[in-house]
């Protein structure tokens, strides 16, 4: 199977990899703000291993971590007959994949200065 053998200053971190369909993705991020959109002098830099089961939906990640100035991350494709173990994120269920969806809707017709009416 493809996988990615990712390293960390020189130490390997995992081999993220899941053999059937779906995604993997490595993703370094730079966020300088509240995480909000609103100004702040704060600073966060941080790296992701993770992806998407297709058949179960699944969202799993390998590897999550902040990062540091100096920090060397190396990302190798390979193919492998094992990859390392996901650590599986619990699958949220329809009441709160509804829940979230509702908030969201909320938020968005204040915003949108509209006003949600129930039949």
């Amino acid at each position: 199977m493809l996988a990615f053998e990712v390293h960390l200053n020189g130490k390997k971190v995992c081999t993220a990899g899941i053999g059937e369909p779906g995604v993997i993705s490595s993703i370094i991020t730079w966020v300088l703000g509240d995480g909000k959109g609103r100004p702040s002098e704060q600073e966060q830099v941080g790296v992701r291993v993770g992806g998407l089961i297709s058949r179960t939906e699944q969202h799993v990640t390998w590897f999550n971590r902040p990062l540091r100035r100096g920090d060397k991350i190396s990302i190798r494709i390979v193919e492998v007959d094992d990859a390392d173990t996901p650590k599986k994120q619990p699958r949220e269920s329809l009441a709160q994949r509804r829940r979230q969806q509702q908030a969201y809707l909320r938020r968005m017709a204040k915003e949108l200065g509209w006003k949600i009416e129930r039949r």
